[in-house]
């Protein structure tokens, strides 16, 4: 007989004030997924270490702030997103761990996730002035 193994829906909080911290975390109350608050201190930790190592509380935050989503199916995923649009809750950044950013540090992620928004804010700009 196969065994079902749940797995438990995470998002990791990078850069968040502790009240947004607690408004999260009353948005997500009733759906079953674990918020995460990811101090400074974790940025030497690959993003799958830090998502099976919670931290007590954190401590030195980091600059910018960021959803990091993990063991999401697609579609408690856009019921998540859709849930957080719904009640105005905004990041810096949202991004999932996925296969090919798994064993990146906290700051490689931000890196990348600062040059795609730069692209599509230059893609947006160009579209803009065609117009």
């Amino acid at each position: 007989m196969k065994s079902h193994l749940r797995l438990q829906k995470k998002i990791l909080t990078f850069g968040l004030a502790p009240e947004a911290i607690e408004k999260l975390q009353a948005v997500l109350r009733l759906s079953g997924v674990t918020v995460v608050p990811v101090s400074r201190a974790s940025a030497s930790l690959p993003l799958f270490r830090i998502v099976d190592t919670p931290e007590e509380a954190p401590a030195e935050a980091f600059e910018e702030s960021l959803l990091l989503f993990a063991d999401f199916d697609r579609k408690s995923l856009h019921e998540t997103l859709n849930r957080l649009e719904k009640e105005h809750f905004s990041a810096d950044y949202r991004a999932v761990i996925t296969p090919t950013n798994r064993d990146w540090l906290p700051d490689r992620l931000f890196d990348t996730l600062r040059e795609e928004k730069k692209a599509l804010d230059s893609i947006r700009k160009n579209k803009e002035s065609e117009t």
